[in-house]
């Protein structure tokens, strides 16, 4: 590891408060989803904006068997009910990889979005393909 102290921030993700490709890279789990997707755009290109190598997002992909799974473990799975309802609403609205390609392209050219794991969208873009 090295010398380089760890600085936390706490910020709106739609307006990073860091200046234009502040970062190497910028990687995101399950965040992808909560956004609409005018609100997935304007993230995608702040992303984008302060990301000097690129992005990986790795998110839901909407489906039928998730949410079938969600409402049947869920259950047997979570301790709270309130975990079984927020599951089922993260797969609902969660992107298919059409949609999310669109979003993607919309704002950030040369953005892939492929399916990964079962259920998983991955959304990424190497800095060179990034504006």
């Amino acid at each position: 590891m090295s010398g380089v102290p760890l600085a936390l921030a706490a910020a709106d993700a739609l307006r990073l408060p860091f200046p234009p490709r502040s970062f190497d890279w910028t990687i995101s789990t399950l965040l992808f989803h909560h956004f609409p997707p005018e609100q997935s755009a304007r993230l995608l290109r702040e992303v984008a904006r302060v990301s000097r190598e690129g992005f990986l997002f790795l998110d839901l992909r909407r489906h039928l068997f998730p949410l079938i799974f969600v409402r049947i473990a869920g259950p047997l799975l979570f301790r709270s009910r309130v975990s079984v309802e927020d599951g089922a609403a993260s797969v609902r609205q969660a992107y298919t990889p059409a949609e999310a390609q669109e979003i993607a392209e919309s704002v950030v050219p040369g953005t892939r979005v492929k399916k990964v794991f079962p259920f998983r969208l991955l959304i990424s873009n190497s800095g060179s393909e990034s504006p």
